[in-house]
Order: C-alpha cells, then sequence, then structure tokens
C-alpha cells in the first residue's frame, strides 16, 4: 500500500509564513485575526464571504487556498481526487465562548449571528467551493498536533484509493505559534518526501 509524498508545507508560525520549511515572508506582530485580515488582503483578495467566517473558518480558508494556490494542485487534479483533512484543538469553542459571554452579560449580544460561519467545517466548505474541490472531507478534534496521525491518515487514504491527493493539517485559532498545511499526494513531486512521521514532524 502507497504511503504517498510530501509535496509541499505551509506553516503560519509566530510572526512568520513557511513554505516548505523555509521563512516565505514576515508579518506584523500582531494577534492572529489581525495577521490572517492582512494576509487576506495582500494575497487573496477576492473573496467577501470571508468576512462572514470566524477566526476558525478564516484560518481554514487562508492556509487552503494559498496551499492551492502556491501547489497548483486543482490545475493537477480533477477536484473529486483531493481529499482534505484536518485536526484541531478546540472545534467552534472559540465562537461559542463568545455567545456564552453574551448570555452571561444579559442576552443583549446573544444574536444569531454569533453562529453565521462558525463551525470548523465552514472553512473548509468554502475552499471547496472556491477550489472547486470535491472529494472526501473530514474535521477531528485532537488534544495535540500528531505527525503520526497526521502521516497515518494521509497513508490510510491514499493507500485505499479514496484519493490521488490530500490537503491535510493542523488548523488551531487559539494559538499563531504552529499551524501548518501539508499536500500529500500519490506522486513523487515537490519537496518528493516519502509520508513519514518524522517529515512531517521536520517540516512543521
Amino acid at each position: 500500500m502507497s504511503k504517498g509524498y510530501i509535496n509541499s508545507a505551509f506553516s503560519l508560525k509566530e510572526d512568520c509564513i513557511f513554505w516548505d520549511g523555509e521563512i516565505e515572508s514576515m508579518l506584523a506582530p500582531t494577534k492572529l485575526p489581525a495577521q490572517l485580515d492582512a494576509m487576506y488582503k495582500k494575497l487573496v483578495k477576492d473573496y467577501p464571504k470571508y468576512y462572514r467566517m470566524d477566526g476558525m473558518a478564516k484560518l481554514v480558508f487562508i492556509l487552503g487556498d494559498l496551499l492551492c494556490e502556491r501547489t497548483g494542485i486543482c490545475e493537477k487534479y480533477a477536484g473529486e481526487d483531493i481529499a482534505i483533512a484536518l485536526f484541531n484543538s478546540s472545534g467552534s469553542y472559540p465562537s461559542d465562548l463568545i455567545h456564552s459571554e453574551a448570555i452571561k452579560e444579559g442576552f443583549a449580544g446573544a444574536s444569531p449571528s454569533n453562529f453565521v460561519y462558525t463551525l470548523p467545517n465552514v472553512g473548509v466548505g468554502e475552499l471547496c467551493i472556491k477550489r472547486k474541490i470535491t472529494g472526501e472531507t473530514i474535521f477531528l478534534i485532537e488534544d495535540n498536533f500528531s505527525e503520526d496521525r497526521m502521516s497515518e491518515l494521509a497513508e490510510l487514504y491514499i493507500g485505499q484509493k479514496k484519493c490521488k491527493a490530500i490537503i491535510i493539517g493542523w488548523v488551531e485559532p487559539t494559538q499563531s505559534e504552529g499551524n501548518h498545511l501539508l499536500l500529500i499526494s500519490e506522486e513523487e513531486s515537490g519537496l518528493a518526501l516519502p509520508n513519514t512521521a518524522e517529515n512531517i514532524k521536520n517540516l512543521c
């Protein structure tokens, strides 16, 4: 069974954007939401629904869209041949907390609008709509980042022919020190690193 190859890696760490393990550009030393908005205005620009998303959806959408743009994966493979598998530890909790705090203050700010575009799958869905990705998608909750889980899941998808390429990674809106997306495919291209936990760890 094929394990696949790591073709590319995109990481957002503190004040830096990393491509394939090397610093691509620096970001202003500010909080993650402001960094994402700056990245959107400079690098994406053309997706107004971005402003309706919560922090989780924005993070997934920005990282995913830039990975697709950089690698050209959506031109290389048909939409049904691309899968997405993401992990984080908080799910929709940050947005749920905002709503909870509003209720505690007397319902004044407890509007249904707090729940517009707030689920983890919203960011995945918007990425799929923009990039015409129609393969399998999954969003899993884990206590901590695990390169082993990431490698094993990518191997499962590619080895069982569920996809020809998978966008997989850790996206956690409560932190800016380590969000990572990797492109792993059945073909030995790009970085051409074997899909192993050790290689994922080194890149992330």
